[in-house]
């Protein structure tokens, strides 16, 4: 999730393996939410805390993105 936290926030990677994997979910963040919407509600029903560790950078521990520029991906999670 926190890759896919930092590609929908604009993050582009520069490997090429990557690349490949982010086109084929790139367009599809309403998905991704949609999933993470039924996972928190696993969560909830089945009293497990996840807390804040879905909103996460993947990148940020390199230097390379920042939890700021997930911001707005972030609320959405919460939104959700």
């Amino acid at each position: 999730m926190p890759e896919l936290n930092d590609l929908y926030s604009g993050w582009i990677t520069n490997q090429d393996w990557r690349k490949r994997c982010h086109m084929l979910v790139k367009d599809s963040r309403d998905t991704y939410l949609a999933i993470i919407k039924k996972f928190k509600n696993y969560c909830e029903t089945n009293d497990i805390h996840i807390g804040e560790r879905l909103l996460r950078s993947f990148n940020e521990k390199y230097g390379l993105w920042s939890s700021e520029k997930n911001a707005l991906i972030y609320k959405h999670i919460q939104e959700v």
